[in-house]
């Protein structure tokens, strides 16, 4: 492999905003998995009927969606807003921040395990799997309103200009790293 083509490879990583929720879609249904077992060996239940714990467990896979979609929209919305009302350089910014892309990894993990959590209750109801659905959806609720107030400070001029001046001294540094 080429210097090029690993330079290429590495900056679509970099740049990119799928790779980290396709990873925790695999890692959310391996969790799940592992947890169904310790439950069975354990017999851990919850004394609760199927039928509440396949509503309530629903309802976080549905608000977990939803969450999803919205965030998914919000930052394509400050794609837009950015290239258009600032500067087409600041974009590349949003898809490399770090934060964004781990948030927006957790949504999806949550989502995919609450609906893989779904799917298992039978005859009875697991009992941590569906604690860590539950609890997981209020951890997300508060990191939502997190990544809103991100985004929004994103946008910002002088948040913008200020990220703009960050990389320009990078590359500065790279191409000249003598005083």
């Amino acid at each position: 492999m080429s210097w090029l083509t690993r330079y290429r490879l590495k900056l679509y990583m970099r740049n990119s905003i799928w790779i980290f929720p396709v990873l925790s879609i695999v890692l959310a249904l391996i969790v799940v998995a592992v947890l169904n077992r310790i439950e069975r060996a354990y017999g851990l239940k919850m004394e609760v009927s199927p039928e509440t714990a396949r509503t309530v467990i629903g309802m976080v896979a549905a608000s977990m969606f939803t969450l999803v979609v919205i965030g998914s929209s919000a930052v394509l919305l400050a794609v837009q807003l950015s290239s258009a009302q600032l500067t087409p350089r600041i974009i590349v910014f949003i898809y490399r921040n770090r934060i964004r892309k781990f948030l927006l990894a957790l949504f999806v993990f949550t989502f995919t395990f609450s609906v893989a959590v779904l799917v298992r209750i039978e005859g009875s109801v697991p009992l941590l799997t569906t604690y860590l659905a539950a609890y997981g959806f209020l951890l997300n609720l508060a990191l939502f309103i997190y990544f809103c107030d991100a985004i929004g400070k994103t946008l910002r001029p002088g948040s913008a200009l200020r990220s703009v001046a960050l990389a320009a001294r990078e590359v500065n540094r790279s191409v000249y790293p003598q005083r």
